[in-house]
């Protein structure tokens, strides 16, 4: 019921947009938030079948980019034309390089892979059990020129509930550890579980990243901070229609009538 009606509410929406988007001249831009790809029912996967069709209509009707791009965009370092989007991942499991590489690998398709850096993840706060990529793996991703590696911490843990101390360790050793097993630091942090505060910000900034990607499901606009990027989360209840619909600025409406009146 709760997707019904969701979906009817965006309809409604994309209705409205339709008629009026000629009156705006606001950019839409956006930054995608995977998690697997793979025939699974877990809620944050994706079929590889969707995927693929999604990757093809964003090849096909918009213009992909990388993170780096959405980052100098929102400092006012370079423009963007509409319809850019960069396409992310969070977790780093091993159904990304069984299932999504060679999608993303036939279309071109550039996009941020986040991992973890410690030996175990929290696997109750991760919420799933699926296996995850080991660093020759990684290495290899790397090598193929079209994926950044970013860091999402070391054990998935929210970093507000930690003390200040632990969400350093969390923030800044991961950054080490990739480095050490890739050869590069990573420019970007994915806060894990979304969780993020002005502390949490000012220790990613230190640490050295050159900005953050957030769970908050909104557009990027030029006036973002740059180590809270807004992504839209792609999942398996989301429909083909859906997908399309939240690449404009529907999302953003539809994200201010959420926090309104949930």
């Amino acid at each position: 019921m709760k997707i019904f009606i969701r979906r009817t509410i965006l309809f409604l929406l994309y209705l409205f947009y339709f008629v009026f988007r000629i009156f705006t001249r606001r950019k839409e831009i956006v930054v995608l938030m995977y998690h697997s790809v793979a025939s699974s029912d877990w809620f944050f996967s994706v079929s590889p079948g969707e995927f693929e069709r999604q990757i093809r209509y964003l090849k096909k009707h918009c213009n992909p980019v990388r993170l780096n791009d959405m980052a100098d965009f929102v400092r006012g370092e370079r423009g963007l034309p509409s319809y850019s989007v960069a396409v992310t991942f969070d977790d780093g499991y091993e159904d990304f390089y069984k299932n999504a590489l060679p999608i993303l690998k036939n279309y071109g398709m550039p996009a941020t892979l986040f991992v973890m850096a410690g030996e175990e993840p929290d696997r109750k706060e991760l919420g799933s059990n699926f296996q995850l990529l080991g660093w020759n793996r990684l290495k290899e991703i790397q090598a193929s020129g079209l994926i950044d590696i970013g860091s999402h911490a070391m054990t998935h843990k929210k970093l507000t509930r930690l003390t200040a101390g632990a969400a350093e360790n969390e923030i800044k050793s991961s950054g080490v550890i990739i480095e050490e097993k890739t050869g590069a630091f990573p420019d970007f942090f994915a806060y894990p579980k979304g969780s993020f505060n002005g502390e949490i910000k000012e220790l990613v900034r230190k640490s050295g990243y050159k900005g953050a990607v957030t769970a908050k499901q909104r557009l990027v606009i030029k006036s973002n901070d740059p180590y809270a990027i807004p992504r839209i989360q792609v999942d398996q209840s989301r429909s083909f229609f859906e997908f399309r619909v939240r690449l404009t600025r529907v999302a953003d409406w539809y994200y201010w009538l959420w926090n309104e009146f949930k």
